[in-house]
């Protein structure tokens, strides 16, 4: 049986992840990961290979406000009821969480620490989509990293 205070904070610490992202809120990033972190996605143009991204990254990356930056300029708004978020189990303080935006796909380990649950893993990927397309050349543009 999934305890509900546990569900609701697990999804609370996602929510900050996604919003913190979305909006550029950088404390809600912060918030939501561990020390530790890492975002890890496939590398299409290396086979084989992975990106990799640290929390200080997606700390600073949410402080440039990349995402509200692309959104306000292309005429968008992000809806943040628009993710969905299945945990997918919950079991002595460790959590694997799937969540599906219209941007982006993560598969997330979640643990609880002793300040909270904190994502500590993700694997994603954008989206197939032709708006996706033109947010990561956006991005690759625009990004320091």
């Amino acid at each position: 049986m999934v305890d509900t205070d546990d569900a609701a904070a697990i999804e609370a610490a996602i929510r900050d992840y996604l919003d913190g992202w979305m909006l550029g809120d950088p404390e809600r990033m912060d918030r939501s990961l561990h020390a530790g972190f890492k975002k890890r996605c496939v590398n299409v143009d290396q086979p084989g290979g992975l990106l990799e991204t640290t929390k200080e990254e997606m700390v600073d990356g949410a402080a440039r406000r990349f995402l509200p930056r692309y959104l306000a300029e292309h005429g968008m708004t992000y809806d943040p009821g628009a993710a969905a978020i299945t945990i997918d189990v919950i079991s002595e303080g460790i959590c694997a969480v799937q969540c599906d935006s219209p941007y982006y796909l993560d598969l997330l380990h979640v643990a609880r620490t002793d300040d909270g649950w904190k994502l500590v893993n993700a694997l994603w990927r954008g989206r197939d989509t032709a708006e996706y397309r033109r947010l990561r050349a956006w991005m690759d543009r625009e990004s320091p990293w």
